[in-house]
């Protein structure tokens, strides 16, 4: 299911929880792994014990550094599809790829002394496709930038490519939104199952998931329903 869903973040955290687990078993007798003796443990754990006086790599979601600046930033995942991320695009359109756009503002503003860009080739899981380097890295003048190695051109132009593929499917979708007659929110009538409220729609805005008093949601064509303030 959280795989489904695409969220890192909560993959990422259920590895974590998984090597723990493997590492306490690792460690202890079977008669001493069990459930209750490994919360116990784990719950007498801070981040006291970890820390120590020597410098340290502070990891964090661009989230967690708003309002702090550190010497050196690293910001990592800088591919088309990752960062900005491809579902946030999706779903929230214009205003999803502006707060992508704000929340690379924040991280670049981190760094006091130097700010380190990072992008990989390779294979992107989400969007199905080969990476490429970020818009945002794409939008900076080369001459503000010492690049390590050499970006083929070839990647720049997927980039290009991708950015204009994702504009057009969030175009096609608002000029859908905008000419459709049902938007979410409005009430609608069906022949048989009543009055209900658009929930959401499809992309093309040609089907609608409209939840009834019942309390159903059902899913229907455009043709099968009307504005409830329609004679």
């Amino acid at each position: 299911m959280v795989r489904e869903d695409q969220d890192e973040d909560r993959l990422e955290n259920l590895d974590e929880l998984l090597s723990s687990i493997r590492f306490y078993e690792s460690v202890r007798t079977p008669e001493e792994s069990t459930l209750a003796d490994y919360l116990q443990d784990i719950a007498l754990y801070t981040n006291d014990d970890h820390r120590k006086d020597t410098p340290t790599l502070k990891l964090m979601t661009i989230h967690q550094a708003k309002g702090l600046e550190f010497p050196y930033v690293f910001i990592t995942g800088l591919s088309e599809g990752i960062f900005p991320n491809m579902r946030s695009i999706r779903e929230g359109k214009k205003n999803g790829e502006e707060e992508e756009r704000r929340l690379m503002y924040v991280a670049v503003t981190r760094a006091e002394k130097a700010l380190f860009l990072t992008e990989s080739e390779g294979f992107n899981i989400s969007s199905k496709t080969n990476k490429y380097p970020s818009r945002f890295l794409a939008e900076i003048k080369r001459n503000l930038v010492v690049t390590e190695g050499v970006v083929p051109e070839e990647l720049w132009k997927g980039t290009r490519n991708l950015t204009h593929v994702l504009d057009q499917e969030n175009f096609s979708a608002e000029r859908a939104a905008y000419q459709s007659p049902f938007h979410v929110g409005d009430i609608v009538r069906h022949a048989v199952f009543g009055e209900g409220v658009i929930v959401s729609a499809n992309k093309d805005f040609t089907s609608f998931d409209v939840q009834f008093d019942s309390g159903a949601i059902r899913t229907l064509r455009a043709g099968f329903i009307q504005l409830a303030d329609l004679p």
